[in-house]
């Protein structure tokens, strides 16, 4: 198991829900931020599907 220090980041360029290329893109975290997360998907999730996840979240 490898220990996470500082924030790490992948570029996806689309949302990881729906697909969608079209709208602006938000990070999305692999581990929860709220568990102090630091690996993140940088253009991964659509405004309206990051509504609906953090919901869930």
């Amino acid at each position: 198991m490898r220990l996470v220090t500082e924030k790490e980041s992948t570029y996806v360029g689309r949302c990881i829900y729906c697909g969608t290329t079209q709208e602006k893109l938000t990070e999305e975290h692999i581990s929860p931020y709220g568990l102090n997360g630091c690996m993140t998907l940088l253009d991964a999730s659509c405004l309206d599907c990051n509504k609906k996840i953090t919901k869930v979240e």
